[in-house]
């Protein structure tokens, strides 16, 4: 191959870098804007249920941050209070409402 070839080839192959990244800048720029539009139309209980637990090749991480969720809120089961927990919390309001002048 002669030194003019490969001068012609690199430059090609230059210029179709340069046009993946102008390609790679548009897609990325479109996701941007739908994941705005996503998260300003749509509640955070309909983005929930967007999120697909048993997609192997998209990761929660990548589905949570696509929809504005926070991925870590994702995995909390909340805890229900305990009848001896409801039972002191009663209490505690019936003394208070009883003494109110004792703070």
């Amino acid at each position: 191959m002669t030194e003019r070839a490969s001068q012609k080839r690199k430059k090609e192959c230059e210029q179709q870098i340069e046009e993946l990244y102008a390609e790679v800048g548009k897609l990325t720029y479109s996701i941007i804007v739908a994941q705005k539009n996503l998260a300003a139309n749509l509640p955070r209980d309909e983005r929930l249920h967007l999120l697909e637990w048993d997609t192997p090749g998209l990761a929660i991480q990548v589905q949570a941050d696509l929809l504005s969720l926070n991925r870590s809120s994702q995995y909390y089961q909340p805890v229900p209070p305990s009848s001896e927990e409801i039972r002191l919390k009663h209490r505690i309001d019936e003394l208070y409402t009883k003494h109110i002048f004792l703070g």
